[in-house]
């Protein structure tokens, strides 16, 4: 695997990139808040079960 990337240059920086867009966008600020009030949330209603 490691060997067809280093053969292709192209390929392997466009993974990349592709690669660094999808961590971009899920570990986002925006989108780690977000993910954070929906675990206080649900925490929250647990507790006030």
């Amino acid at each position: 695997a490691w060997e067809d990337l280093l053969a292709d240059p192209e390929r392997a920086r466009a993974l990349g990139q592709r690669g660094r867009a999808a961590v971009e966008q899920e570990f986002s600020l925006v989108r780690m808040a977000e993910q954070f009030l929906e675990l206080t949330r649900s925490g929250a209603g647990a507790v006030n079960a």
